[in-house]
């Protein structure tokens, strides 16, 4: 079936440049020309790109245009002129073929972040490196733009371990928190004073990592001042808590079956931080 031609009117306002115009008549012709040049060329990116050349030539054209002529006629002819000038300008475009042996080596690092959009937003991300010490020198000017901190792990693939494990210790964290949380609030704690009193007691200067990990585990001095019996019966008091009131409470059940395990096996009386010892025994490897 033809195509209709356009409203005479139209097309004279068209011709005299008016934009609203010409705006009807690419509406009304746009998707058959789209149609009939991605027949043409098969790809659909590039006949998008072929229609809006068409209709800016139509555009530039059309004052030249004898209304005694058919529009669609000489519209198609436009079309089939560029299209016909593209494919031929794709068999004179020199293909650039590579073998693999030519191809330069490539150096990869990964770099996965911690701290999700909120720290993304300020740049003030922590990001961990994975690959050769040179590269990462590399790359580090681009990757401190986007955080605080460049941890180089390792080589490659150390960095991915590294977040899972940080990740990890996130999630435990968290469902530790809130499990304390609710068992605190079925008790009758307030929930604002909770969280500021774990931030002080559990965060920054006493969190496990800075307090007792590093000064201590690694260093293997265990000096701590807190025996593993004393923490022991601490987590046990919390568990038993939340039992008699009627708490959700798994962690603690199992924590505490853990921290009384230990503290039997390694001695009720040796320092809380010598718990490393449990793992280490059970994984085979020393921190």
């Amino acid at each position: 079936m033809s195509l209709p031609q356009p409203d005479l009117g139209v097309l004279r306002k068209a011709q005299r440049g008016d934009e609203r115009a010409f705006t009807l008549i690419v509406r009304a012709y746009e998707l058959p020309v789209y149609n009939y040049v991605l027949r043409l060329v098969g790809d659909r990116s590039l006949a998008e790109d072929l229609t809006q050349e068409v209709f800016l030539r139509v555009y530039q054209g059309l004052p030249g245009f004898s209304l005694r002529c058919r529009f669609t006629t000489w519209l198609f002819q436009v079309t089939k002129n560029r299209v016909l000038d593209e494919l031929r300008a794709l068999e004179r475009r020199p293909r650039a073929v590579v073998s693999l042996e030519d191809a330069p080596p490539l150096d990869v690092v990964d770099a996965p972040v911690m701290g999700g959009v909120i720290f993304a937003k300020d740049a003030t991300l922590d990001i961990m490196v994975g690959g050769e010490a040179a590269l990462v020198e590399r790359v580090k000017p681009v990757l401190s733009a986007l955080g605080r901190s460049v941890i180089h792990c390792g080589g490659t693939g150390a960095a991915h371990a590294m977040k899972a494990l940080a990740n990890y210790v996130n999630a435990c964290a968290l469902i530790n928190t809130i499990e304390a949380m609710t068992i605190g609030k079925r008790f009758g704690l307030d929930a604002k004073l909770m969280a500021e009193a774990l931030t002080t007691m559990c965060a920054g200067r006493n969190h496990p990592v800075e307090k007792k990990v590093v000064p201590h585990v690694l260093t293997r001095k265990y000096g701590t001042g807190m025996a593993m019996g004393f923490i022991a019966k601490d987590v046990r008091i919390a568990m038993e808590t939340a039992k008699s009131i009627g708490a959700f409470a798994p962690l603690a059940e199992r924590v505490s079956e853990i921290w009384t395990a230990a503290s039997e096996k390694i001695g009720a009386g040796r320092d809380q931080t010598e718990i490393v010892r449990y793992w280490e025994d059970a994984t085979g490897v020393r921190l």
